[in-house]
């Protein structure tokens, strides 16, 4: 069986995926035909908002590994990035990841 990552290599493996996804989200929704509908950005949006709530649920778990009030301080900076990603592509969260969200074999034929 393998091991669960550590709360503070889950901050790690997520912080830089957040930018990138981010950022690739926001460009989609500005070039891609169907703005914040289209697939790019709503799975990359999606992407970015698991890694966020993953990272803050790491984050919950490391309440002395970081100087009084900076813990606080990053997890509001997650969450008011998590909202305004929410409201920018509002149908993130409900995208649907063929092979991640449901089993590969509902999504028929390749």
């Amino acid at each position: 069986m393998a091991r669960r990552p550590t709360p503070a290599e889950t901050v790690l493996w997520y912080h830089l995926r957040i930018y990138m996804k981010v950022f690739r989200a926001l460009v989609a929704r500005e070039t891609h035909a169907g703005g914040p509908r289209s697939d790019e950005a709503r799975g990359c949006g999606k992407l970015a908002l698991v890694s966020i709530e993953r990272s803050l649920d790491a984050l919950a778990r490391l309440p002395d590994a970081f100087a009084p009030g900076d813990q606080h301080e990053l997890q509001d900076l997650l969450r008011r990035l998590r909202d305004g990603l929410e409201s920018r592509i509002p149908d993130a969260r409900a995208f649907v990841r063929v092979g991640i969200d449901e089993p590969a074999a509902r999504a028929g034929p390749i």
